[in-house]
């Protein structure tokens, strides 16, 4: 079956309006107890994908948050790895492999402090993928568009995505057939 391009033209008005922004208050724990501080956000990329994340972190009194971006790979590819991350922090990267791409946090106390429910970090993050990631203004700028163009140029980068998804979901789906078959 065939999509049609109105169909194709809903489905990338329904992805150009989501967004991804998460907002969360991140409590501080002890050097001790890192591992249980740690919170992890994932989401699924394909292979060589623009990504763009952009994280606020609001002050907080003895308290460093660190960040890692990896994937979940057997040997994981770390993207970003920045200790002690104060106000706005943006950092894009193609990925390396398809998979799990996982953006962790971890509040760590000053030496001398209690964990308590006074410390925490509020924190935000967005995070973009593939033509959410791409920075259409600067395009605009660069090209002079009108707002209609620039519209449709968004549309046509989701559009590509949802192709090039489709294409893989074939090629995978063509591959596990064969390995049934030669069962």
């Amino acid at each position: 079956m065939q999509p049609t391009a109105l169909g194709l033209f809903f489905v990338a008005s329904l992805f150009a309006a989501v967004a991804n922004a998460i907002h969360f208050d991140l409590p501080a724990v002890t050097s001790d107890h890192i591992e249980e501080g740690t919170k992890c956000f994932s989401q699924y990329v394909p292979y060589d994908t623009l990504v763009l994340a952009v994280v606020n972190v609001g002050d907080g009194y003895n308290q460093r948050v660190n960040l890692e971006i990896r994937d979940n790979n057997e040997t994981p590819n770390v993207y970003v790895k920045k200790n002690d991350v104060n106000g706005e922090l943006r950092n894009a990267f193609n990925t390396n492999s398809e998979g799990e791409v996982l953006v962790c946090f971890s509040n760590v106390l000053d030496d001398g402090f209690k964990e308590g429910p006074q410390y925490k970090r509020p924190i935000q993050l967005e995070f973009s993928v593939g033509a959410e990631a791409a920075d259409f203004k600067k395009i605009a700028n660069a090209e002079k568009l009108t707002p209609l163009e620039l519209e449709l140029r968004k549309l046509e980068s989701v559009v590509r995505e949802i192709v090039d998804e489709m294409n893989y979901l074939k090629a995978r789906e063509a591959r596990l057939r064969d390995t049934n078959g030669k069962a």
